[in-house]
Parts: structure tokens; sequence; C-alpha cells
């Protein structure tokens, strides 16, 4: 199987048409259309279906796609570290931050890397944990932080865990619940909310709490993906909100948010780092994964929470 064939494919499936494709990979379409055809005779089945807007891959091309993906991406990969070896530099990190990690952790790491091997490059993209894990397959990412999904059963991906934590109700300092003694779940229901609504777990657990208790579920004021956006939200108005405390570690160790004592059920999460299974981790990206277990013993973010709530089952069904 010819590589320049798989970035033919690659390209025609990205775009959808065979005129375009040709024009963005600098051919001519017959050459294309001849390099498309000897990939289908090597592999002896059909990978496009023609319509009159174009192409679209079958289920044989969808398949061959998310393989090809990964090959192009780690032979490309593969050159940039030998070149860069050879200039004696330590190569290019690609990264996914899940909006939902505590950014500082991933920042301090990064930057501590940067001190010790100035001639390394990085790229930090932050997407939602569906968009981050997609890219990780395909290859277009060496690594990710983020917190772990419910389901951590793709053989694809290793997940590596930082941070175990448990989801408490947050407020800002300035809250008439901070620093108060421990508040009901009927007490919690009667308050406005910002909800972090990246994970599943989070939606899960906000509702089950107040519903497993005959208690209407009150509507968020605010609801987000974006930690900053939470955050924002939480310093400007007398709001609460469920997170791990690992995500707000700066604000909580300031004094300018307060964990508020309650009846909410202990819900374990972890977070941590995110590669490909069988994946040789070029030297760069193992020196970031070396930062952030350093920084995270720093933070003693596994130090274990002192109690703050009620012993309650964990339902979040």
């Amino acid at each position: 199987m010819d590589i320049r064939h798989l970035r033919h494919f690659v390209a025609t499936v990205d775009h959808g048409n065979m005129l375009r494709a040709s024009a963005a990979i600098h051919i001519t379409q017959p050459a294309l259309t001849k390099s498309i055809k000897s990939l289908e005779d090597d592999l002896q089945i059909k990978l496009f279906n023609r319509h009159p807007k174009g192409v679209e891959a079958t289920v044989f091309g969808r398949q061959l796609y998310e393989h090809a993906r990964l090959i192009i991406s780690q032979l490309d990969r593969a050159e940039k570290e030998i070149r860069a070896g050879v200039k004696g530099e330590i190569g290019h990190i690609r990264v996914g931050f899940g909006w939902n990690f505590a950014g500082n952790m991933l920042v301090n790491s990064l930057f501590d890397v940067l001190k010790q091997h100035p001639n390394i490059t990085i790229s930090v993209v932050s997407k939602p944990f569906e968009e981050i894990s997609k890219m990780l397959r395909h290859g277009d990412l060496d690594l990710a932080v983020a917190i772990f999904p419910l389901d951590q059963s793709d053989a694809e991906l290793i997940y590596e865990t930082l941070v175990v934590d448990e989801f408490r109700t947050i407020c800002r300092r300035e809250h008439p619940l901070a620093d108060q003694p421990m508040q009901t779940l009927k007490q919690l229901s009667e308050q406005d909310w910002v909800l972090f609504d990246g994970p599943e777990l989070v939606v899960r657990l906000f509702r089950a709490m107040f519903l497993d208790e005959d208690l209407p579920v009150p509507q968020p004021v605010v609801k987000t993906n974006s930690i900053f956006v939470l955050k924002s939200a939480l310093q400007r108005g007398n709001y609460l909100s469920l997170v791990p405390p690992s995500i707000v570690h700066e604000e909580l160790k300031s004094g300018a948010y307060k964990i508020v004592p309650s009846e909410l059920p202990q819900k374990q999460t972890k977070a941590g780092i995110i590669y490909r299974a069988n994946d040789v981790l070029p030297l760069a990206v193992s020196e970031v994964i070396g930062a952030l277990q350093n920084n995270r013993d720093k933070l003693n973010l596994n130090e274990k929470l002192a109690p703050v709530g009620f012993d309650r089952p964990e339902n979040v069904g």
C-alpha cells in the first residue's frame, strides 16, 4: 500500500469532491482518480460512492479513513522527530486540554518543560472531551488532559489518573452560605446555581441529588461548558456550583471560594492524562507527563479531602 495513495484517499474523503481534493494536494484530477483506483485494486474493495456533487466514502472507505489518518499522522510525526533529533532538538508536542481540567496544572507543567528544553514547541487546543478523544484516535494530538468520562472502555486510549476528586458545592466567599454550618438538600434547592454541563456525570449527579429526596431540581441561572465562564459567574453573584475542588484549587487556596458543607452525596471523579494505546510516546511527551505528575504532587491534589457532608449512597442513575 503506497503512502501517497493513502494521502490522496484522505484528501478525497475530507473534501468530498475529486476536483477540490486534487486542487488541495496539487495534482491533476486524472492523477487523483488513478491513485484512488490503484488503492481500490490493491485492497479489492470499493472505497467511494459517486453522486452528482462529488463522492462519499463507503463503509469500507470510512473504516480505512480512520486507519489512514493515524498512519499519516504517525509517519509525519516520526519524520519531524528524526529531523529535530538531527538538529539537537527535542520536538513538537500537540496537547488537548479538556474544558473541565485544572488549567493551572497544565500551564505550569508546559512551562516547566520549556525551561528545561527551550527547543520544544507546543500546540494546545481546548475542546470538549468528545472532540479531544476523536483527535487522539486520529493522531492529531499526542496526549490530552481532562476529567475522565464515565465510560473508559475505549481500547484505543490509555487513561492515566493524576487526580482523584469528589464533587463539592462551591460558592464565593461573599455568599451568605460561606462558612455556614451543614446545609440540607432542601436548603440547597432554594439557591441559585451555576452548573457546569460538560461531563455527563455533573448533570446526572445534580439532578439525582434532588430527585432522590423528592425535591424540585433547581433551574440553573447559568449552564456552561466553560470553566472560565463558570468561575466568572461565581465571582459576580451569590451562586452555588457543583465541581471537583481540583478545578478551583487556586481559588480555594486563596480563600476566594468556599466549600459549602452539605448533604451532597459523595461521588468520586478522576482526571488525568490520556494518550493512544500501543503508541510510541515521543521524548517531549514523556517530559510533559513527568511535569504533570510533579505539579500534581506539589499541589497535593490527591490529599484526601476533609469530610463536609453526610455519607449517602452513590446513586446518580
